[in-house]
This record gives structure tokens, C-alpha cells and sequence, in this order.
């Protein structure tokens, strides 16, 4: 959704690109099935309520047993007797969960002590949607090392728009050949999909689709103005942000906005139910999924109000520098001149209603919070997420999928993450209550285990404080 990140990276130019190959110890969906190292010993959750983020319904006193960063047994309590030497915890009461991941994340829009935060917020994977590769490859070399806490990463690299767009994130481009050349380059540079954007020209897009198909590598991002969301999911766009392109019944405020001068930018396409009905048909039957980001359009609305930038109005930006709050404000600066009253309270209830209209049609979702948005924060944000996707008519389990076992079905690493299965890599949430009887469960956290180590509630408290003071936890 954002139109800029914070200016950290130099320009880029289609005909100079340079990009540093990632690091061959990053860890990337290619390279999910090598075991992780871990110097730590077992650990096993005794009695716990393993919610393992399939359709099956919560298992009772469960023994979790985590060894060499997988997880190697998962068995009632009454009959498993830890291993010798094994950590012991015991998760009475407790609701063991899949990691949980952020799939629509600008890491290079916030400091650093976002990867803590993300961490301690139970959120152990994200997909970057524009970030530089170079600090993609810093951030995952410093999480690999123990330097820092992070989460696992796929990023997508540099953005591709279209001309007249180039911008400290994105590519400009101009034509088929030029599409072309860019998604060889990022796919050269290690990116792990290419992300589009909405100003792309049409044979642009196709020609990006089709290169990208041909590098095995996904097209992501918003729906072209020049293609259209049925459009582009035939040519192959496996995902659509912020539900981007799909037609909204705009009420008369929003259509006359169209023509008031410099909305063009902002206005989504307007239509019937038909015509919505159409496209999410269109999404199904090509395997299209959507990230609705609702909290980012909740995130505009509240600053409608400018008191909900406070620190008395929201806890939460004690970890907001003084850096991302400028890049707030100039976000926030763009609307009023442009946008009629009410505009942006109005768009963040008629996507909510279009994601429940997807949600009816079986559209597949992802959770993702757009982190780097206004009033969008590192790790709780996802959680904010969750709760709204209950709201347009998830269900909590299909909420808590969205952001588990969708995500590792989507990045085709099922066999690895996003359910609690023995072998699979472990990356697990043990919350105080249940999220099943309420989503918003899942900001009760006891601890997170990340590649089978586990961080207890006092090490994920002082990172959050480390956080709030700006220094990244070690």
C-alpha cells in the first residue's frame, strides 16, 4: 500500500542494477529441507494443548519434544517420558501453536528492533514486500550468526512499477524487454519472487509474468491498472495485495472523488457484486490468494484522528523512532489535500466487507499487516490482523491458518513449517489461553521457540524493552 519507504537505499536504474547474491547460509523456501544447526539441548512442553494448525481439533496433554531445531516426537503425556537431559517445561493449560508469519512486511520501513519485535510478538516468519536484497542478506547473515532475533525471510527485492515510478524501492519500467531484464536480475540477485505494482504497462506485466514463471519464481504484488485482478490471475499472479483491483461498490462520495483532482492514485475500481463475484471466481478456480491487510486500512483511518499517534492514545509507539515517525506523518500529509472526510474510514469498512465477500467465495488468504504503513506495528500488527480477518467472518481457526499452515502451503514449504508435525522445523507459540475461543488469544504469549530455542516470557519482555529503547536485543 505504501507509496515510498524511508529513503536508506540508493536509487535504483533498470540498466545499472547491482545486487549482492544473498547469502549462501540465508535461509530461503529452496532451502527449507536442510536441517537447522542447534547447539541448544532438547526441550520438551509437557501437558500441552497442541493446536497443530490442521483441521484437527486441539489435542489434550501432549508432550512436545524439540531436538536438533525439528521436532521429533509429539505424544500424550501419560505415555512419553522426556528425554534424558531434555529441557522440561511445563505448558499446563497452555496452547502450543505453528509459528506464526507476517506475509506482507516493509522490514527496510522500520529500525532494526523491528526482527526482535516481530519475534517476541510470536511472528517467526515474514515475506519482505520491497526491501533491498543487500539488507535483506545483513538482516538474515545477522539472525543466522545469533547477532540478533529475527524471523525467517523471503523477500522479493526491488518493486516493479511502471514509468515515472522509480523511486528508492522500485524499478521503473517501460517496456516487455525491460520487465524482462529486471526479473533476471532480481532472480539472478537471489530474490526469491518478483512483486509488481499497479502503474505497470500491460505487456510489461505479461512479459514480467511470464519471465518470472519461467525463473520458477511467483509475481506477487498489486493488480496493474492496465491488466485488471482477472487479468492478472490468469497470467499467473499468485497473490493480490490488499485485495488491489478487485472492484468495490463505491458509494456516491467515493466516485466524485474520483474526479477530484489527484485522486486518480488512490481510487480503487468501482463495480456491482456481479462483477467482484466475478474475479473472486477467477481467483479460485487459478489458485490466486489475497492478502487483505485490513489493518493497514484501519491503520489510515485512525489517523484521521491525529490523537491515536499519541503515546497516551496508543502503548505502541514506544517503539516508534522519531525516523518512522516523520515517514508517518508525510503518509498522513498526502491524504487531507486529497481525500473528502470520512474517505478513509469508508475504505477500510468496504474492504472489510469485500474480504468477506472473498472469504465467502473460498478465496484463499494470508494474513499480512503491510508493516511500515501508519499506525502498523512490528509484530503486534499481525495480531491486529488476525482479530480484523475474524471480523470479516474467518473463523479464529481459519484466521490462525492464514497466518500458519497458509503461508508454508503458499511458499510451497508445507513438508517444513506451518503445522506442528514431527520433523517439521520449530518454530512454535505457546499462549496462555485459548485462540480458537478467541482470536485475540494470540497476543497471550508464554513463549515463542524459534529453530528450537525457546524464548520464555522474560527474555521476550526484555526484548520488547530493548525495543522500546532502540537497541536491538542480542
Amino acid at each position: 500500500m505504501s507509496e515510498r519507504h524511508a529513503g536508506r537505499v540508493c536509487t535504483l536504474k533498470l540498466r545499472s542494477i547491482v545486487l549482492l547474491p544473498l547469502s549462501a547460509l540465508a535461509w530461503r523456501p529452496g532451502a527449507a529441507q536442510r536441517p537447522p544447526t542447534t547447539s541448544h539441548p532438547a526441550l520438551a512442553l509437557i501437558h500441552a494443548i497442541v493446536i497443530d494448525g490442521t483441521d484437527q481439533a486441539p489435542r489434550t496433554d501432549m508432550t512436545v519434544v524439540l531436538d536438533g531445531g525439528r521436532i521429533t516426537l509429539i505424544a500424550p503425556s501419560a505415555q512419553t517420558q522426556p528425554p534424558h537431559a531434555a529441557r522440561v517445561v511445563d505448558a499446563t493449560g497452555k496452547f502450543v501453536i505453528p509459528g506464526l508469519w507476517d506475509m506482507h512486511v516493509h522490514l527496510s520501513q522500520w529500525p532494526p528492533t523491528a526482527l526482535p519485535l516481530l519475534v517476541a510478538n510470536g511472528v517467526t516468519g515474514v515475506r519482505d514486500m520491497g526491501s533491498p536484497l543487500t539488507a535483506v542478506a545483513a538482516w538474515r547473515r545477522a539472525i543466522e550468526s545469533g547477532t540478533t532475533t529475527g524471523p525467517r525471510i523471503v523477500a522479493a527485492g526491488a518493486i516493479l512499477d511502471g514509468p515515472g515510478h522509480l523511486s528508492p524501492e522500485r524499478i521503473a519500467i517501460s517496456s516487455a524487454a525491460e520487465g524482462r531484464h529486471a526479473v533476471d536480475s532480481l532472480a539472478d540477485a537471489g530474490a526469491d519472487f518478483i512483486k509488481v505494482y499497479e502503474y505497470l504497462p500491460r505487456d510489461a506485466f505479461l512479459a514480467i509474468a511470464a519471465e518470472a514463471h519461467a525463473r520458477k519464481l511467483d509475481v506477487v504484488g498489486h493488480v496493474p491498472r492496465s491488466v485488471g485482478a482477472a487479468a492478472a490471475a490468469a497470467a499467473g499472479q499468485r497473490s493480490v495485495e490488499h485485495l488491489s483491483g478487485v472492484p468495490l461498490s463505491c458509494p456516491f462520495s467515493m466516485r466524485m472523488a474520483a474526479h477530484t483532482p489527484g485522486m486518480s492514485g488512490f481510487m480503487p475500481p468501482c463495480g456491482d457484486d456481479r462483477a467482484r463475484a466475478d474475479v473472486f471466481s477467477r481467483f479460485k478456480a487459478s489458485g490466486t490468494w489475497v492478502t487483505p491487510t485490513l489493518v493497514a486500512y484501519r491503520g489510515a483511518a485512525r489517523a484521521t484522528d491525529g490523537s491515536a499517534l499519541g503515546a497516551g492514545a496508543e502503548p505502541r509507539m514506544r517503539y516508534v523512532t522519531a525516523e518512522l515517525r516523520r515517514h508517518w506523518d508525510e503518509q498522513i500529509a498526502k491524504w487531507p489535500k486529497l481525500v473528502p472526510s470520512g474517505y478513509r474510514r469508508g475504505l477500510a469498512e468496504m474492504y472489510t466487507r469485500v474480504a468477506r465477500a472473498a472469504h465467502a467465495a473460498g478465496v484463499s488468504m494470508l494474513a499480512g499487516s503491510d508493516l511500515g504503513n501508519t499506525l502498523v506495528f512490528a509484530g503486534s500488527g499481525l495480531h491486529d490482523e488476525l482479530e480484523l480477518l475474524v471480523g470479516a467472518g474467518l473463523s479464529p481457526l481459519e484466521a490462525l491458518q492464514s497466518a500458519t499452515s497458509g503461508p508454508a502451503r503458499f511458499l510451497g514449504i508445507a513438508d517444513s513449517i506451518g503445522t506442528i508435525v514431527t520433523g517439521k522445523t520449530a518454530d512454535l507459540v505457546v499462549l496462555d489461553a485459548d485462540p480458537l475461543a478467541d482470536i485475540r488469544n494470540t497476543r497471550r504469549i508464554f513463549a515463542v521457540v524459534r529453530n528450537g530455542t525457546l524464548l520464555d516470557r522474560a527474555a521476550l519482555d526484555r526484548m520488547m524493552s530493548n525495543a522500546a529503547v532502540g537497541t536491538v536485543d542480542r
